[in-house]
C-alpha cells in the first residue's frame, strides 16, 4: 500500500516539478513567467485534442510544444518588448489558456 502511494506521488508531482524546474531556468535571466501553468494547460489541451483527432501520439506531442511555445511567445513578447508588468502578464497567460 505505501509502495503504490508513493509510486502515485511521483507521478502526479512529475509534471510540477519539470514546471518549477523550467521556471527556476527562466528565473535566472530575471523574468518571474506566473504564466507557465497556462502553458502546461494550453500544451496539454492541444496534446488531447490534436492526438484524438490524429491517432498519433507524435503529433499530439508536437502540438503540445508548439502550443507552449506559442503561449510563452505572447507572454515573451508582451514582457521583452512592451515592457508590461511580468506578474500581471502571466496571470493574463494563465486566464487566457483556461479560457
Amino acid at each position: 500500500m505505501l509502495e503504490a502511494f508513493l509510486v502515485s506521488v511521483i507521478t502526479m508531482a512529475t509534471p510540477i516539478l519539470l514546471a518549477a524546474l523550467g521556471e527556476l531556468l527562466v528565473e535566472e535571466s530575471g523574468v518571474v513567467n506566473i504564466g507557465i501553468e497556462g502553458a502546461m494547460l494550453a500544451g496539454a489541451f492541444a496534446a488531447l485534442t490534436i492526438a484524438l483527432f490524429s491517432g498519433s501520439d507524435g503529433l499530439g506531442l508536437v502540438g503540445a510544444i508548439a502550443a507552449g511555445v506559442a503561449i510563452n511567445a505572447i507572454f515573451a513578447v508582451l514582457v521583452v518588448n512592451l515592457a508590461v508588468n511580468q506578474v500581471v502578464t502571466g496571470t493574463a497567460v494563465s486566464i487566457l489558456a483556461l479560457g
